[in-house]
């Protein structure tokens, strides 16, 4: 396995399902209901790359995000799971969520399937403040 021990509260994380006001939940948005744009996708093939995690977004909606943030290991040379991703706008999520959401990843060999909650901070400039001190963040 590609996580070390110390990645167990991780995987917790993402096995357990997200708290009431995380939830995603298509109705509200298509209702109007909801109008949030930053998740946390998760479940995320532990092989693949911050380009390959764009690439596979932007195969359903181009050009829709303005931040990206995948949690690596840099020790065991892969992703832990997760990332931040925040769309630009509401609709490019809606669809994005209809296309993906509960569905396997099919790559990688891997049987995951795509799960999302609202990420706790909201919006890139929120995102960038959360994460400025991130060895992703500071990368060249």
């Amino acid at each position: 396995m590609c996580l070390p021990a110390s990645a167990r509260a991780v995987l917790d994380l993402l096995r357990d399902p997200p708290p009431e006001r995380n939830r995603v939940d298509i109705a509200r948005i298509e209702a109007g209901l909801d109008t949030r744009t930053t998740i946390m996708l998760k479940n995320i093939p532990n092989k693949m790359s911050t380009k390959n995690l764009i690439d596979f977004i932007e195969v359903v909606t181009p050009r829709a995000i303005d931040f990206l943030y995948l949690r690596f290991d840099f020790q065991n040379e892969c992703n832990v799971g997760y990332a931040f991703v925040n769309f630009i706008n509401i609709s490019d999520l809606l669809t994005f969520m209809k296309a993906k959401l509960g569905r396997k990843w099919n790559m990688y060999a891997s049987e995951k399937v795509l799960n999302a909650g609202y990420a706790n901070y909201q919006g890139k400039e929120a995102l960038i403040e959360k994460f400025k001190n991130s060895s992703i963040m500071n990368a060249k």
